[in-house]
């Protein structure tokens, strides 16, 4: 569920930066967190997957 909403996150902020609504410079930070959250979140179900059952 949480990296759904990363993921969700990371569209709504590329639509805004695309669009030109926002200011890039502003928002580009934002958006290189949220991968970097996701990226942490892929890790950690990859692990979690690996554990073995007991």
């Amino acid at each position: 569920m949480s990296l759904k909403e990363c993921r969700e996150t990371q569209y709504w902020l590329e639509m805004l930066i695309e669009s030109e609504t926002v200011p890039p410079r502003k928002f580009n930070l934002l958006l290189q967190e949220a991968v970097e959250i996701g990226k942490i979140l892929v890790a950690s179900i990859n692990k979690l997957k690996q554990k073995p059952k007991l």
